[in-house]
């Protein structure tokens, strides 16, 4: 998934297949900035990927936050949460 965030934290996708036909997806922060650290005001596109238990086939990809369907080279709205 392509999104965009900070640069002073670290990604990751967290992915949902419990759904028959669906998998659910969330970007979120894995490594947060260090306490302390002055970090810029700058966002940039990054991307993110997550190992699914099966191929997704023609099962949808959906936003958690937002409900939206999303392609599985497309943006996530709003980036992480």
């Amino acid at each position: 998934m392509v999104f965009q965030a900070g640069v002073c934290e670290k990604y990751g996708l967290r992915a949902d297949e419990q759904a028959p036909g669906l998998v659910r997806v969330r970007v979120v922060v894995t490594q947060p900035a260090p306490r302390g650290t002055a970090c810029t005001a700058v966002v940039e596109t990054q991307s993110v990927g997550a190992q699914l238990a099966a191929p997704l086939g023609d099962r949808k990809v959906v936003d958690m936050a937002s409900g939206t369907t999303l392609t599985p080279q497309g943006d996530v709205p709003g980036g992480p949460r």
